[in-house]
C-alpha cells in the first residue's frame, strides 16, 4: 500500500484538509443564516423559538476543526512514508528509512490527545509500524545482500 493521491479509500492530508475547510465554510455559512434567522425572529418580536436554529452547528464546527488537527497531526508522518515510496530500491538506506520512520512513529505518539482519537491516527500509526518491520526485516535484508550488477539492474528497472 501507498499513500499516494487518488487512492481509492485514502484521502491525503492535504486532500482532508481541503474537503473540511469546504466543510468548515458551509458549517459556518449554516452559522450565519441561523444568526440572521434568531435577529429576523427578535426583530417580530419572537425571541424563544429562534433559539434552535443552529443548534448542534457550533458543535460540528468544534469536531471538524478537531479532525483537521487530526489530520494536521498526521501529515508529516504521511510524507515520511510517501518519500520513501519514492526512493528507488537502489538508493534505499535501511537504517536511514529505520530513522525517519521511528522520528515519524514518535511524532504519532506525542500527537495531541485529541488527534489521536480518530482513525486517521490509528490507522496512519499502523501504515508507519508496518513500514518499520518492512524496513528493519525482508527489505532491509535483500538490501544487504550481495547481488550480481545484473541482479541489481533487473531490480531496479
Amino acid at each position: 500500500l501507498t499513500l499516494e493521491e487518488g487512492d481509492e479509500g485514502f484521502a491525503t492530508p492535504a486532500q482532508a484538509s481541503e474537503r473540511l475547510d469546504r466543510v468548515l465554510g458551509r458549517v459556518d455559512a449554516a452559522l450565519e443564516d441561523a444568526r440572521d434567522f434568531r435577529r429576523a425572529l427578535a426583530a417580530l418580536g419572537d425571541e424563544n423559538d429562534g433559539e434552535d436554529a443552529g443548534a448542534g452547528l457550533d458543535a460540528i464546527r468544534a469536531e471538524a476543526l478537531a479532525l483537521k488537527d487530526a489530520w494536521a497531526a498526521v501529515s508529516g508522518p504521511a510524507a515520511t512514508i510517501q518519500a520513501l515510496d519514492k526512493t528507488r530500491w537502489t538508493a534505499f538506506d535501511p537504517a536511514h528509512a529505520r530513522d525517519k520512520l521511528r522520528e515519524a512513529d514518535d511524532a504519532l505518539r506525542k500527537a495531541p490527545a485529541k488527534a489521536r482519537q480518530y482513525a486517521v491516527h490509528a490507522d496512519c500509526l499502523r501504515f508507519v509500524e508496518a513500514r518499520e518491520r518492512a524496513a528493519g526485516g525482508w527489505v532491509g535484508a535483500l538490501k544487504a545482500i550481495d547481488l550480481s550488477q545484473s541482479h541489481e539492474r533487473r531490480l531496479a528497472a
